[in-house]
């Protein structure tokens, strides 16, 4: 079994939340006898929900020794022996009971919430893939092929196999359920924008309800961005864009979520009022997000996801979209998909070995060609290498003094001083030029986002805040006609660390604070709002924000530059491993520097996220035989 990574048993300086003490005292009373074995089970189930798990192994934690806030230390039994202490508990049940606690048979503990939020997750998700549409029934064949030659011309006349495009346009017609996976660069946005086109021509648009969401408010701009840029080039009637939504709002914003975040206005008794739902960087949602999101889809309305696995998952418990994912090959698809792809196509396909029905694999199709970085040149042969970890050829790589790849040894902050100013340096000086020549604020924009600054961490010597005082000073220092000094100057870049509905600024949202035009040197902070707009708002009236020349790996997640420096920490850190590595390096469109230490960067490559559930074996289980 998977083991528990966040846990730290036999170790007095472990920290652990007060809400598993609370928790766990609280179950106690509810007992009422104090019981060891049950007070460490209901801290230790809300200690792993507080690091991402679903659930807790009792298996994975058996005979070890917590110390839990200068308490005695508490040990934990065998896992099977502690399993029959925990089920003679009335605070805790099985399957099908509304207790405080569920202990499943194979020694998994959740608390009720959770164990609700996976099980209903699972039945939505298998229900949904189930349901099948007799779209194509009434359109005829050529009509069907003129249309995705039309729409997908460069992906249908593809030898061999057909695309993934066009396999998830036929999947997206046909099922209620589906989700389109790639790496960043696979044109999952693109494929989108044409499989709602294709949808609403094939249904004359009539009636078709589509939203547009994503789980952050960046993450839907750069939605909204996409999908607005993807309609200029739409081979179809102008009535059919139209009826395309520009439009993305955060999913807590499409189901209308109480000012706590804990209630939502849609819901299953109050469904949402689309026929289609789409959803981007579905990666980054956790389960009760899913679950809340699932409940409100209406009876035969189709959700579509858009995302990639190998991402960093969600701040919060869980890993759906990678749950979903989590099945080997992809692109298998069972004799009923392949019969429909052939007629509508001509091409043969792969077909699942499994010859039953199984109705989420039609589900699923991953978009491997990659429009932006070709995967055999060395960003594409680096980003292989992390998802696989494979050490050995990414030292290589990193070694090889290619251009679009640099290894940079960060040993100490005098190192770092002179990789800013020799690397970063330039880019700044330009950067700075163009305010003091008064370009367009659009152009500025553009330029500074051909590079960016990328932290694993906050703190320390390569840490987000260390490295953003570094820049400053580094600007301070710049001799010409604008000086930054204090808080405010011309140049900042700022990111808003908390959202504010009242001015339309969400979390993660980027700005540049310069002068205002026709002033004398008035500033302004200046946003981005949608592909063309600009917003701005006076720096005295920011909400919660930091300063952002270097941001966080988390930060970045769905953006891309043209070239990325990538900062690791100066000592190991939990935080880093595959799913951050891989993060940071599919920003770069055409070139990479890492900086850091390599006994870091190994360190790095040997973690992966593991956050223990059961969604993938709910989910599967009903589906291969």
């Amino acid at each position: 079994m998977t083991p528990m990574t966040s846990f730290a048993a036999s170790d007095a300086d472990t920290r652990y939340s007060p809400l598993s003490r609370h928790f766990a005292e609280f179950i106690t009373r509810l007992n009422g006898v104090y019981s060891p074995e049950l007070y460490l089970a209901a801290f230790l189930v809300t200690d792993a929900t507080l690091n991402g798990h679903i659930c807790l192994n009792l298996h994975a934690l058996e005979k070890q020794v917590f110390h839990i806030d200068g308490s005695p230390p508490l040990p934990s039994p065998p896992a099977d022996a502690w399993s029959d202490i925990l089920k003679g508990s009335p605070v805790v049940g099985t399957s099908g009971d509304f207790k405080p606690l569920i202990l499943d048979d194979v020694n998994r503990l959740y608390t009720y919430r959770y164990w609700q939020y996976e099980k209903s997750v699972a039945e939505r998700i298998i229900e949904m893939a189930g349901r099948r549409h007799p779209s194509l029934a009434s359109i005829r064949l050529e009509t069907g092929l003129d249309l995705l030659i039309r729409l997908f011309p460069e992906a249908i006349r593809q030898k061999g196999q057909p695309s993934g495009q066009v396999v998830a346009a036929l999947i997206a017609l046909t099922r209620d359920f589906c989700l389109i996976s790639g790496s960043p660069g696979t044109g999952k946005t693109t494929a989108v924008a044409r499989i709602l086109a294709f949808i609403l021509e094939l249904t004359n648009g009539t009636d078709v309800r589509i939203a547009l969401s994503a789980p952050t408010a960046k993450a839907a701009i750069r939605l909204q961005e996409a999908i607005s840029r993807a309609k200029e080039t739409l081979p179809c009637e102008e009535h059919i864009k139209k009826r395309i939504p520009e439009q993305a709002v955060t999913i807590h914003r499409l189901l209308k979520s109480s000012a706590d975040g804990v209630r939502y206005h849609y819901n299953q008794s109050n469904p949402l009022p689309y026929d289609i739902v789409v959803v981007d960087e579905a990666s980054m949602i956790d389960l009760p997000l899913m679950y809340h999101l699932l409940e409100a889809m209406p009876f035969a309305a189709k959700l579509i996801l858009l995302g990639d696995p190998h991402q960093l998952s969600s701040v919060e418990a869980g890993t759906v979209l990678g749950d979903i994912c989590r099945t080997g090959d992809t692109n298998l698809f069972s004799p009923e998909l392949v019969d429909l792809l052939r007629a509508y196509t001509g091409y043969e396909c792969t077909m699942s070995p499994a010859m039953t029905a199984q109705p989420l694999r039609d589900c699923l199709v991953e978009l491997k060609t990659n429009y932006r970085v070709n995967e055999d040149s060395p960003l594409g042969q680096l980003k292989q290498a992390v998802i696989k970890g494979h050490s050995g050829a990414i030292f290589e790589l990193l070694d090889s003094g290619l251009e679009s790849i640099c290894w940079i040894e960060m040993t100490d902050d005098a190192a770092l001083k002179k990789m800013i100013a020799t690397e970063i340096g330039p880019y700044l000086n330009q950067y700075m030029k163009m305010i003091s020549d008064h370009f367009d604020i659009k152009e500025i924009f553009s330029f500074f986002d051909t590079y960016r600054l990328l932290c694993a961490v906050r703190n320390g010597l390569c840490g987000m805040t260390h490295l953003n005082r570094l820049i400053e000073k580094f600007l301070k220092d710049l001799s010409g006609n604008i000086r930054p000094e204090g808080i405010n100057y011309p140049g900042k870049a700022v990111m808003i660390s908390r959202n504010d509905y009242a001015r339309q600024l969400f979390n993660g949202d980027l700005g540049l604070m310069l002068p205002e035009s026709g002033t004398k040197g008035r500033l302004s902070v200046f946003f981005r709002d949608g592909a063309t707009k600009l917003r701005q708002i006076s720096p005295y009236v920011l909400p919660e924000h930091e300063t952002a020349f270097a941001m966080t790996v988390h930060k970045s997640q769905g953006s891309e530059y043209d070239r990325v420096f990538l900062f690791l920490p100066d000592a190991d850190s939990p935080v880093l491993n595959r799913e951050l590595l891989y993060t940071g390096i599919t920003r770069a469109r055409r070139s990479l520097t890492v900086c850091g230490r390599k006994e870091i960067l190994a360190a790095a490559l040997s973690r992966k996220v593991s956050r223990y559930s059961a969604l993938t074996e709910k989910i599967w289980k009903h589906q291969d035989p």
